[in-house]
C-alpha cells in the first residue's frame, strides 16, 4: 500500500487516535511518503499500537503552523502509544522536533535504517521523551545535520522513573 501526498492537521498520512479505546495499525510492505501535518505526525500520528514491517516512511513533514510543536516528521508516537519498527526505512522526513521519529511512548526498532531526517531543534533521527526505547539490534541510525541538538538518538529525560537502563543502543547498532 502507498499513502502519499496527503495533508492534515495531525497525521498527514495516517491519524490513529485512541479516543474510543486501543487502536492497532500494522503496515507491511507499505510506503508513507510526501505527506504533511500542520502540527505533528507528518507521515503517521499514533496514539495506539503501530507496527511497521518492511515499510518505508519518507519525505513527510510536521510543521508548527497549527500552533502545535511540529513533532515527528516521519512518525509521532504520542503518550499511550507503542511503536514497533522492523526491517523498515525512515528517511528524508522533516520536523521541528524528532525529524524521523518523536516518541512519547515505548519504541522498539530492529534491523532498520533511520537516517537523513532533519529537525529544527532536537532529535534529527529519533527523539525519545520520558519513555524508553529498545533496540532489537542491527539498526543504522544516522547523523547528518547539525542544525539542532541530538543528531542520532536523543533521550530527553533519561532519568525519568520509567527509563529502562540498557534499553537503548545495543551492539551491533551503528550510529553515525
Amino acid at each position: 500500500s502507498t499513502l502519499s501526498g496527503n495533508s492534515a492537521l495531525g497525521g498527514g498520512g495516517i491519524f490513529s487516535p485512541s479516543w474510543y479505546g486501543p487502536v492497532s495499525v500494522t503496515l507491511i510492505d507499505s510506503t508513507v511518503s510526501g505527506n504533511t501535518a500542520e502540527s505533528s505526525g507528518g507521515g503517521i500520528y499514533s496514539q495506539g499500537h503501530l507496527t511497521l514491517i518492511s515499510s518505508t516512511v519518507s519525505g513527510n513533514t510536521a510543521t508548527a503552523i497549527a500552533g502545535d510543536n511540529g513533532y515527528g516528521g516521519g512518525i509521532f508516537n504520542e503518550i499511550g502509544g507503542l511503536t514497533t519498527v522492523i526491517n523498515s526505512t525512515i528517511t528524508g522526513n522533516t520536523a521541528i522536533f524528532g525529524g524521523g521519529i518523536k516518541s512519547e511512548g515505548p519504541l522498539s526498532i530492529g534491523n532498520s535504517l533511520i537516517a537523513g531526517n532533519t529537525a529544527t531543534y532536537n532529535g534529527q533521527q529519533i527523539w525519545v521523551e520520558v519513555s524508553n526505547w529498545q533496540s532489537q539490534g542491527h539498526n543504522l541510525i544516522g547523523q547528518d545535520n547539525d542544525a539542532g541538538m541530538g543528531d542520532g538518538v536523543t533521550l530527553a529525560k533519561p532519568t525519568a522513573p520509567d527509563f529502562t537502563p540498557g534499553a537503548g543502543i545495543q551492539i551491533p547498532d551503528i550510529i553515525n
